[in-house]
């Protein structure tokens, strides 16, 4: 991350090699890849996908509003 010591009479900034962008697309894909493999954290994925907040409210919380 990028931040700027102020204050201290220095003025800093962190750098990456290869770059920024290299090491969140590294990183992101080790988050995807575990989310397709680890059963666990796929079956997660899975039901948070199909249980959100609207399928909620429009599947069990609205028909208990109808007459």
């Amino acid at each position: 991350m990028r931040w700027d010591g102020r204050n201290f009479g220095y003025d800093t900034h962190e750098t990456y090699h290869p770059s920024e962008q290299a090491y969140y697309e590294e990183n992101g894909e080790r988050i995807v890849n575990l989310m397709r493999e680890d059963r666990c954290v796929n079956a997660k994925t899975i039901i948070r996908n199909q249980y959100h907040l609207q399928w909620i409210s429009r599947n069990q919380l609205m028909p208990l509003l109808e007459p």
